[in-house]
């Protein structure tokens, strides 16, 4: 049954049967360390590689802590066995991504299931100490001995999210990854209906609390605001294009708080005539309803509705304004070239042929020769509606956030002792919590971790509790 462990685990939970059955033995033979470490082999040999997809791995180390349980309820098996797993998901930058994903996916998944719960905030998880009151506590066992690289404590976390949490120690992470993921969904909305954001928002708040996501409370309420707004002066545009019998479209904007939102990804693009002629009455519309206020406009983020007509068909495509720009050229004339359209809509040619192979894709654009595009006039796909499906993210990862916060506590840092020949870390800490508004939730442990690795990298010294750069 121990070589069959990792296809048990895999069949979880039609396989509980098989795990109740190694709990017997286990019960009667001490295998503890057998299992453990064979597992833990195994999972590195046959799930932690490239190859794997990251939402694969989380399923199997989700069925591993239940399956695991089973057989040895006080942890150490899963704490041996999944911590080369917990070591390689910190390594994935993704990791974060899909597990925000599958907590607010509408399947009925681990994750989504355990937040619709809404019991059990993760702050408790994290100040939880290493000896637990509850009723079924039961000494570890004798083998249960500190081991290299391990967290202390870890298989007490009883909660499934918890233990993903704390690969990363960090719930303002998850947090920052959550705001990303938000907004990007916030940003394809053409109806502006926020309901189901607003409700794994209230879920979220009860496991991440709500000063995590007090960010997230003014984008939905900027969606709210620009609702109204948008439907006030569209509703004026309209009026003004039925007396002037002017063509126009309609357009639906949302306006942010820039504070608030993540930082987005700067791409430049210049609009067709038409569309800017258009948003340029909106902003002077939005400049009388909102005295000494305008609009800046990110003119490659949101969604676009077209509908398209080739030979008496007629389909909708749901696409980005880059990619609409593009199709929207082929009106004028049906063979472009890719420099021609990189200095039409100020694009690099780059980024234009990953565009344009959405439109090849869907039958409507040809290439012949390379680099010059033809419009195909006697089809069009037999799909109704096609929406893009574009992994690229129009915002900056929470990773990279973080980066640039830890360049930006650097230079502080450097500035600071230049001046002081040597600090200690509380004194730093306070430091940069003055000078620095985003480190108002930096914690000592957090940046002594950066300081050390400064040391590391011989950048700093550390010598009586004080920190000093190298001269």
């Amino acid at each position: 049954r121990i070589s069959e462990l990792f296809d048990i685990i895999i069949d979880f939970p039609e396989s509980k049967a098989s795990l109740e059955e190694l709990k017997l033995c286990m019960e009667r033979n001490d295998l503890r360390k057998t299992i453990a470490y064979s597992l833990r082999n195994t999972f590195e040999t046959r799930l932690l590689h490239p190859g794997a997809n990251t939402n694969d791995i989380l399923d199997q180390y989700i069925s591993a802590i239940h399956s695991l349980r089973i057989i040895d309820p006080s942890g150490i098996i899963l704490d041996v066995a999944c911590y080369p797993i917990r070591k390689y998901l910190s390594s994935r930058e993704d990791t974060i991504r899909c597990i925000i994903s599958n907590l607010t996916s509408d399947t009925d998944g681990e994750l989504a299931q355990q937040l619709a719960r809404g019991n059990n905030s993760l702050t408790d998880s994290f100040n939880e100490s290493d000896t637990d009151s509850d009723e079924d506590w039961s000494p570890d066992p004798v083998d249960a001995i500190a081991r290299k690289g391990m967290t202390s404590g870890y298989h007490k976390k009883k909660d499934v999210l918890s233990m993903l949490v704390t690969i990363y120690g960090s719930k303002q992470l998850f947090s920052s990854e959550y705001r990303n993921l938000l907004a990007h969904r916030l940003l394809t909305l053409f109806d502006f209906n926020t309901d189901k954001e607003i409700r794994y928002l209230e879920l979220l708040k009860l496991k991440f609390g709500e000063t995590n996501l007090s960010d997230c409370e003014v984008m939905l309420k900027d969606v709210k605001d620009s609702c109204r707004i948008s439907d006030h002066i569209q509703s004026t545009m309209n009026k003004i294009v039925q007396e002037e019998k002017d063509d126009s479209l309609m357009l639906n904007t949302l306006i942010i708080s820039e504070n608030f939102w993540p930082k987005f990804k700067e791409e430049k693009l210049k609009l067709p005539p038409k569309i800017e002629k258009t948003m340029t009455a909106f902003a002077k519309h939005f400049e009388k309803l909102k005295a000494m206020r305008g609009l800046h406009w990110k003119y490659h983020l949101g969604l676009v509705n077209i509908q398209i007509e080739i030979a008496n068909h007629q389909k909708q495509f749901s696409v980005t304004p880059l990619q609409a720009s593009i199709i929207y050229l082929f009106q004028e004339k049906v063979q472009w070239t890719i420099e021609e359209i990189s200095e039409e809509l100020q694009v690099s040619s780059t980024i234009l042929r990953r565009k344009i192979s959405y439109w090849i894709n869907q039958g409507l654009l040809k290439e012949t020769p390379v680099d010059s595009y033809n419009l195909v006039e006697d089809r069009i796909t037999p799909e109704d509606a096609i929406t893009e499906d574009d992994e690229t993210t129009t915002v900056t990862s929470a990773a990279d956030q973080h980066e640039e916060e830890q360049e930006l506590y650097w230079s502080y840092i450097v500035g600071m002792l230049t001046n002081f020949p040597a600090m200690e870390l509380d004194r730093i800490c306070s430091s940069l919590k003055l000078f620095i508004p985003s480190a108002g939730e930096l914690s000592s442990r957090d940046l002594k971790m950066f300081l050390d690795k400064k040391v590391q990298e011989q950048k700093l010294t550390h010598n009586n509790g004080e920190y000093a750069l190298v001269k």
